[in-house]
């Protein structure tokens, strides 16, 4: 059984994570951590505003702060050149423990951090595990804190089962509006609605349009309903005939906004789409779904939530679904 460690209690923590969607959720499994096994009263994050003011009122994020309203250059300079006077400290010196996904080589950001904060614990997590490794990033992430923190802890089985992010019933509401807005019936069950997200933030990563098309019109032939969703990526990327195909056999969702997306992602039946931090985000809601891999691996990369199913992946992709 997991072990309090006996070293360290800690009442706030702060969370600096600098990456986009999918590393931004995935940093929910450390807040998760905290709040179980550290028994933390208040965790914020600090990070892309467009990727992390969904999770206030929704997660174990308390708060978020931008991590693009500050100037955190200076911590990247050699210690004997930082000088912490010129700072405003407020706002470090409100937590007591400090984990940061924002490092360099030389450690220098994680010890002008302490010189910043000298009674404060302070360490550093890698974002990529080594070449060898073989189980979920998430556990990745937690292992590396609980080697800080001296807490013994077993291989929890329920992690990968637990919602991470709690839609409300406000935010189902919000999502069936946007869907009938778009032409759906969200009102009909027996023709539920599944949404496809064929982009990621890597091309790579991206399963052909013409099998999600053919996906979509065989879930349609089975009394479902279909829309796709289109990120930034997807419009900035794509010709525009692919779009037009799309919006020619079923509905197109392209101008929603990260927190509209959270929304009729809880307010349809089923999401299915490739490795993106999109999937992250439908898995940790515990919405239903199929996520598509091709080059990467789904016993690291893959999504956490109880309503989670994979196909392909380690160079395959999966034919069909």
């Amino acid at each position: 059984m997991a072990r309090m460690s006996e070293h360290y209690q800690f009442q706030s923590a702060l969370i600096i994570q600098p990456g986009a969607l999918g590393d931004t959720l995935l940093t929910l499994t450390v807040a998760d951590y905290l709040r179980r096994m550290v028994r933390c009263r208040s965790i914020d994050l600090m990070g892309h505003l467009d990727y992390c003011s969904i999770l206030p009122g929704r997660s174990d994020i308390r708060r978020v702060i931008s991590i693009d309203s500050l100037s955190l250059s200076c911590f990247f300079q050699n210690p004997k050149d930082f000088d912490p006077d010129t700072l405003e400290l407020r706002l470090w010196h409100e937590y007591d423990i400090i984990i940061t996904f924002l490092n360099d080589s030389n450690r220098y950001f994680v010890k002008n951090l302490m010189r910043v904060q000298p009674e404060c614990k302070v360490f550093a997590v890698d974002l990529h595990p080594p070449k060898n490794y073989q189980s979920l990033i998430g556990n990745y992430f937690i292992d590396q804190v609980g080697k800080e923190l001296r807490i013994k802890f077993f291989n929890d089985p329920w992690r990968t089962m637990r919602i991470y992010l709690l839609a409300s019933g406000k935010d189902r509401t919000r999502g069936r509006e946007i869907l009938k807005q778009h032409g759906l019936n969200t009102d009909d069950t027996s023709n539920p609605i599944t949404l496809i997200h064929p982009g990621s933030g890597g091309e790579e990563k991206c399963w052909t349009l013409s099998r999600y098309i053919d996906l979509a019109k065989n879930l349609m032939n089975n009394q479902q309903q279909v829309a796709f969703l289109l990120g930034p990526a997807e419009l900035e990327r794509w010709d525009k005939n692919n779009i037009t195909i799309i919006k020619s056999i079923t509905y197109a969702l392209d101008t929603l906004s990260l927190e509209n997306v959270l929304c009729v992602l809880a307010a349809a039946r089923e999401f299915i789409g490739n490795d993106s931090g999109i999937a992250h985000l439908a898995g940790m809601m515990g919405v239903r779904s199929h996520i598509i891999f091709g080059p990467t691996n789904p016993a690291i990369w893959r999504p956490l939530g109880p309503r989670v199913r994979t196909s392909g992946g380690n160079g395959i992709w999966p034919e069909k679904l």
